[in-house]
C-alpha cells in the first residue's frame, strides 16, 4: 500500500478491514480506491486479489461476502484476499457521468443529459482509465478481472472491435413479462443480443494463451439485480482455496 499512501493517508472505511484512498491520476483526476485486506500474516505467496470497479456501490457486498465464504474454506472453497474495488469520491453509489466515460471505449459519443439541466453524458475514456488502474492504482500487484454482464453491442458493438486487437437471443427477467413494454423490451433484447454476443466472445477468448475463461448465466436477474450474484462467483473465481 506505500504507493497510494503517498496520495493519501488511507482512512478507514465503515468496513471490517477496509481503508479508502484518494489517488490523482496523471491527468490531475482523483478516484476512490477502497483496499479491504485480510487481518494476519499473508501467506508465503501472498493473498489473491480481485479489482472491481463501481467502488462505491460493491464494496461492501465484496468485503461481506468474502469474509462469509473465507470463514468456511471446507464449504465454499474459497480463502481470504485483498479487494481492490475502484470508485470515485462522494458519498453516492454512482457518478453517473464519470462511470460512462471511464466504463466505455475510445473514440467515445455525446448522448443527452441523464436529467433536465445536467451535463451531457460523454464517453469514451476507458484508455485514460485503464491507464490509471496500470499506472497509478494497482502498479504493484497481479490483478485478475472479472467482466459482469458486459454491454459487448453498446455504440454498435465496438467492444468487438476491441476484442479483436486483444488477439440466440437472451429472455426477459420474469417480472418483465406480461407488461406494457415487455414486446418493446424482448424486441430491444433480440436486437442487442447480449448473451449470445457475450457466449461467443468467451469461446473466442477461451482459447488464446495465458488466459482463463468461466462464462456463466444467471436465470431471472437482469443487468443490475445480478451484480451481488456477480461478486459472490467473482470471489469464488478469485479467491479460490485450492487453486
Amino acid at each position: 500500500m506505500d504507493s497510494c499512501q503517498q496520495r493519501s493517508s488511507g482512512e478507514w472505511a465503515l468496513l471490517p478491514d477496509t481503508r479508502l484512498f484518494d489517488i490523482e491520476g496523471a491527468d490531475g483526476e482523483i478516484w476512490r480506491l477502497f483496499v479491504h485486506v485480510p487481518p494476519g500474516n499473508s501467506p508465503p505467496d501472498g493473498w489473491p486479489l480481485l479489482v472491481m470497479t463501481d467502488g462505491n456501490a460493491m464494496i461492501a457486498t465484496a468485503v461481506d461476502t468474502v469474509g462469509v465464504q473465507a470463514a468456511y474454506p471446507m464449504g465454499t472453497d474459497v480463502q481470504p484476499g485483498v479487494i481492490a474495488a475502484i470508485g470515485y469520491p462522494g458519498d453516492d453509489a454512482y457518478d453517473p457521468l464519470r462511470r460512462s466515460f471511464d466504463l466505455s471505449p475510445p473514440p467515445g459519443r455525446t448522448y443527452p443529459p441523464f436529467a433536465e439541466g445536467a451535463p451531457a453524458v460523454v464517453t469514451g475514456g476507458a484508455d485514460r482509465f485503464l491507464q490509471f488502474i496500470e499506472h497509478e492504482a494497482l502498479a504493484f500487484v497481479e490483478t485478475r478481472y472479472v467482466a459482469a454482464s458486459p454491454t459487448i453491442s453498446w455504440e454498435d458493438g465496438l467492444l468487438l472491435n476491441s476484442e479483436k486487437l486483444f488477439a440466440a437471443s437472451p429472455e426477459l427477467a420474469p417480472f418483465q413479462y406480461e407488461r406494457e413494454d415487455t414486446a418493446k423490451r424482448i424486441a430491444h433484447a433480440r436486437t442487442i443480443q447480449t448473451l449470445a454476443l457475450t457466449q461467443a466472445m468467451a469461446t473466442r477468448l477461451a482459447n488464446l494463451p495465458r488466459i482463463s475463461v468461466v462464462c456463466e448465466t444467471y436465470p431471472g436477474e437482469t443487468h443490475m439485480t445480478m451484480l451481488p450474484v456477480a461478486i459472490s462467483r467473482a470471489v469464488r473465481v478469485a479467491f479460490r482455496l485450492s487453486a
